[in-house]
């Protein structure tokens, strides 16, 4: 009797040990299936934030871009106010000179 307990017992350890063997397969299976999964969806997050970067790097691009191109539509267009002031000015004081001649002559006769 006592060596039927201990057959039966050796028989239901096997099984135990049969079964968390077996379970043990299956999760590490899981695991590994899982792990694809998060190895996939890792990449496409990746591939996400290199295209959201690349995406920030051209906006900065193109705002540097504009803001250079206005600075210089606005130094352009100070510098023809400039020329112009200045065309005017030239103008002015050859007017005024002449006018200045013109009566010192008048004075002079």
């Amino acid at each position: 009797m006592l060596e039927d307990l201990k057959r039966n017992s050796q028989s239901e350890l096997q099984k135990v040990k049969q079964e968390y063997d077996k379970r043990i397969e299956k999760l590490e299976a899981d695991l590994k299936e899982a792990r694809k999964g998060f190895e996939h969806e890792r990449e496409v997050l990746e591939k996400k934030r290199t295209d959201m970067q690349a995406d920030y790097e051209k906006q900065i691009r193109e705002m540097k871009e504009k803001y250079e191109s206005e600075i210089a539509s606005i130094n352009k267009k100070s510098q023809d106010d400039l020329n112009n002031l200045n065309t005017q000015h030239r103008e002015h004081l050859k007017t005024v000179t002449d006018q200045l001649k013109a009566e010192k002559e008048q004075a002079t006769k």
